[in-house]
């Protein structure tokens, strides 16, 4: 009943603020101009709330309509040149014109957000798609984890455990096929694993990049399937001290959370600081039972036990900045620990289902993460160019911990944790260094090393320790030709060594792992284009080659894989993984009205995929040593086809409505049955209004998401349903402070994610969930 009133009272309040809207329209026009009074032409100037976009003509004017009278900011970027974020235009008496001066890169001074960190993929890499949010967005979109929150995005899905983890999949691919940097340096933990998350503070990142393409010209092995990277925070004004707190909470899992963040900058010295703190209690379905070995079992109270956590973010960032240079140093240390859903992990029963009348406590099994990252960057800028060298250092410890059991009849518990049934510790050093021209025309050249060390431990075997390093070297030069076409070629050389150290099991008796030397090379390229056909028109077009490089569970895994349900064996013989992608995309701005259609096609003649034998021994015909251990899974290599595409609509209706529809498709085959974790296509429609007010704004809207069934499934996947869903949501902002009230799942819809780590026994997503965010600034 009370749900129902909510439902009508926000449905009332969506038709009524139409009713409220100024009839009378503005319009903010300008000409973009550089340091020296040239027109810039394809600069691109946006707004964010109501989102509204233009690009510059030849002679560097844009004009944006339909708006209603009040204060606006605006956002202006160029490639070679500063961003402008403090552009605001007051249109409440009239129409407004601007002129507005950009400045090269060596220009910026302190107080000026600087990128030099950042892996420059629009600059360097044309024709790739890719989207660009920054944390107002964030906000908006917030849903606990950051993967979760760039959901909205076309083409990327997030692979959840539970309500607290999740890792991205870009275009159907995931795991390490996706690379994630922060501040320039690439993010290192166990993503191989369905049920590892990404250890990133959602509250700390202000603007992120997600590129939809290969990306190893520039990030090297493992990027074949994009890229999420993480931007540097923004450096404060001269002499200015700032903060922002932000609480947040959702009743699906009565999840709280806390984020103090504070700024700073004394002639050039600069500092910032950001603690988050996360609790989240067992969350709740809308369903009764779930499947387990074709067994139906009960879920009690419709709440997952054990599926509760909690997460700490620590993160310190010092430096100084000159007109010559900038030095950054940061810390983060980031600690989680979430339980597993007694029915996901080893073999259930009914004891282990039963309630224990506490939903904030995490029994066993569950599993604790530890990641510690330190970063230095330096850049220093000259006239024509800029040098950048950025260094890191990354320790990631997992557990993984289980009531001790054994698989074997001759094993005892270890003296000491003997609960603790796996262990994994990745170090990670990495040195890159490039140099790249201030201008958006010339050479950009760099050189990356890096060098791990995999520790293992816990009671079960599933990966041996090993060693493994990577270097490369590329080159890529981008020119421009009459103004109208950007156009970008480069090559890659790549050198890797894995050493695994072999492994004796005394109670199978036999090598769990053989000594492993492997050294790989690759050669990859990218070529890619901007055709600026006409005012309203542009085309984008990329070719390219990703690669990636075996991993160590893949060429020497050899046990129970409890996160997965499955005995897993690797293959030492398997080679490098290539990947040859081809992206066009299209793209229309015609007044109120936008549109994007970005198709793409990929061939891979290695790909590297986890498969069922089918059989309960070994591919020799011995039996596995493990009793109870499951069916038998085999890391192989076959040629494989992805293809499909994104599609963007948006229309800034009268009344200051705007409406968008995106959609995703993907299809992927080895050429005899369909890849896994491929997820169905969707189309997401939206609905927003925003009304200006005199010290802020107020706005609302609604999102549908439509899910097709997944029938093209791979071998032992579950094929997953059709879904229709439906989240409203209401904003408001007043001078600092900002409230957003969102209502996701509204009809409280049972549905699966096809892609989600508990898709396998039948658990559906999270049920109906009002989530609040208040933030305020200082």
């Amino acid at each position: 009943m009370t749900q129902n009133i909510l439902r009508l009272i926000v449905l009332i309040f969506l038709f009524s603020l139409r009713e409220l809207a100024a009839q009378e329209t503005r319009q903010i026009c300008g000409q973009v101009k550089d340091e020296k009074g040239k027109p810039l032409s394809m600069a691109y100037i946006s707004l964010t709330e109501p989102v509204k976009t233009s690009v510059t003509d030849q002679e560097g004017r844009f004009c944006i309509e339909g708006l209603t009278p009040g204060v606006y900011h605006l956002h202006i970027s160029f490639l070679g040149y500063n961003c402008i974020h403090d552009c605001t235009a007051d249109v409440t008496s009239g129409d407004v014109w601007l002129d507005l001066h950009m400045q090269p890169e060596v220009q910026k001074l302190a107080g000026v957000e600087v990128s030099g960190q950042r892996l420059a993929v629009q600059k360097a890499l044309t024709g790739i798609p890719t989207e660009v949010t920054g944390k107002a967005e964030l906000m908006q979109h917030q849903r606990g984890s950051l993967v979760k929150s760039l959901e909205y995005i076309p083409g990327f899905k997030a692979m959840e455990i539970g309500q607290g983890l999740s890792k991205p999949v870009i275009r159907g691919l995931g795991f390490d096929r996706v690379v994630v940097t922060d501040q320039g340096v690439k993010q290192e933990g166990q993503q191989w694993g369905a049920d590892h998350g990404l250890e990133i503070d959602p509250y700390g990142v202000e603007e992120a990049e997600v590129v939809k393409g290969p990306l190893s010209l520039l990030a090297g092995s493992d990027a074949i399937g994009g890229a999420l990277m993480l931007k540097a925070p923004a450096i404060p004004a001269e002499g200015t001290f700032s903060g922002d707190f932000t609480f947040a909470g959702h009743s699906v899992n009565d999840y709280g959370a806390v984020s103090l963040g504070l700024k700073t900058n004394r002639k050039g010295w600069f500092s910032h600081l950001r603690a988050s703190f996360t609790d989240y209690a067992d969350y709740r379905v809308p369903a009764d039972s779930f499947y387990y070995n074709n067994f139906r079992l009960p879920i009690y109270n419709r709440r997952l036990k054990n599926t509760a956590g909690v997460e700490h973010n620590i993160s310190v960032g010092t430096g100084y900045i000159s007109l010559s240079s900038l030095t950054r140093f940061y810390f983060s240390d980031y600690y989680t620990r979430a339980g597993f859903f007694p029915g996901s992990h080893g073999i259930p029963t009914a004891n282990k289902l039963q309630p224990d009348s506490n939903a904030r406590n995490t029994e066993l099994p569950y599993q604790e993460v530890f990641h510690r990252k330190a970063i230095v960057n330096h850049v220093i800028f000259r006239d024509d160019f800029k040098w950048s060298i950025t260094g890191g250092l990354q320790d990631n410890l997992r557990k993984e911990w289980s009531k001790f059991h054994t698989h074997y009849p001759n094993q005892q518990a270890p003296a000491v944790n003997p609960d603790l049934e796996l262990e994994l510790r990745l170090r990670t050093l990495s040195l890159s260094t490039d140099i790249s021209p201030l201008g958006d025309i010339g050479w950009h050249t760099g050189a990356q090393v890096q060098h791990q060390w995999n520790q293992t431990g816990g009671y079960m075997f599933l990966l041996a320790p090993y060693r493994r390093t990577l270097a490369g070297l590329y080159g890529l030069y981008k020119g421009e030709m009459e103004g109208r076409l950007r156009w970008s070629a480069g090559i890659r050389y790549d050198y890797g060594y894995m050493h695994i150290d072999s492994v004796y099991s005394v109670y199978a008796q036999k090598l769990k792992s053989k000594e492993i030397k492997n050294i790989y090379h690759s050669l990859t390229f990218s070529l890619g284009s901007e055709w600026r056909i006409s005012e309203y028109t542009s085309l984008f077009f990329s070719l390219g080659k990703g690669f990636r490089l075996p991993s160590a569970m893949e060429l020497s895994a050899n046990g129970i894989h409890h996160g997965s349900f499955r005995y897993e064996l690797g293959d030492p013989n398997l080679r490098p993984e290539n990947m040859y992608q081809c992206d066009v995309s299209l793209s229309l701005n015609m007044g109120p009205v936008s549109f994007q259609l970005s198709p793409f096609v990929a061939y891979s003649p290695d790909f590297i995929f986890l498969t069922p034998t089918g059989s309960y021994n070994l591919p020799d015909g011995t039996p596995v040593s493990e009793a109870d251990a499951g069916q038998v899974f085999i890391y192989r290599q076959n040629h494989a086809l992805r293809a499909g595409g994104e599609i963007n609509l948006e229309a800034r209706l009268p009344w200051t409505f705007v409406a968008r529809l995106a959609g995703d498709f993907v299809y992927a085959t080895d050429f005899d049955y369909p890849l896994p974790f491929t997820p169905p296509a969707s189309v997401q429609l939206n609905m927003d209004k925003t009304i200006q007010l005199s010290k802020g704004k107020i706005g609302a809207g609604t999102t549908i998401h439509a899910v097709a069934a997944q029938h093209r499934v791979a071998r032992n996947e579950p094929e997953t349903p059709a879904y229709i869903t439906q989240d409203i949501n209401f904003a408001w902002n007043y001078n600092r402070y900002s409230f957003t009230l969102q209502w996701l799942n509204m009809w409280n819809k049972k549905y699966f994610n096809h892609i989600a780590y508990y898709r396998i026994i039948e658990l559906p997503e999270a049920g109906t969930n009002l989530q609040l965010t208040l933030n305020i600034t200082f």
